[in-house]
């Protein structure tokens, strides 16, 4: 992902109409608050449907879509080893610190999971064996 990119990563874990009339909503507005040249990042998707989004403030604002999946990482060998470097130099040198919401033992798995359904999270939820 380039470092020009405006990041949202929005998660949820329910394809409920009124839930992704939310991510609807945030997504055009996270366009319209953009500043000039800015570059939108949508970051995977748990929903097939489009999204519409504000078309003459993206025109009027220069603004590039770039979308990302993880399997332009996870398909490329070069840029797996890569991203597997990054990681692990920001998690040794903690430049990278990953946010925990929860931690469950392996035995709590089915708890794990209903809480990760919920979508109330606000960091990982951490399964330890």
């Amino acid at each position: 992902m380039c470092e020009r990119c405006f990041r949202q990563s929005l998660s949820t874990h329910s394809t409920s109409f009124a839930n992704a009339h939310a991510l609807l909503r945030i997504s055009r507005a996270v366009i319209r608050a953009m500043s000039r040249d800015g570059m939108y990042c949508q970051y995977g998707a748990l929903d097939s449907r489009d999204i519409p989004v504000p078309v003459m403030h993206i025109l009027s604002k220069h603004i590039v879509i770039q979308g990302y999946e993880l399997f332009e990482i996870t398909s490329d060998e070069k840029k797996l080893a890569q991203a597997k470097a990054f990681i692990s130099e920001g998690l040794s040198s903690k430049a990278l610190r990953p946010v925990i919401d929860r931690v469950f033992r392996f035995d709590q798995i089915a708890d794990a999971h209903r809480y990760m359904e919920a979508g109330n999270r606000a960091g990982k939820i951490v399964v330890t064996l």
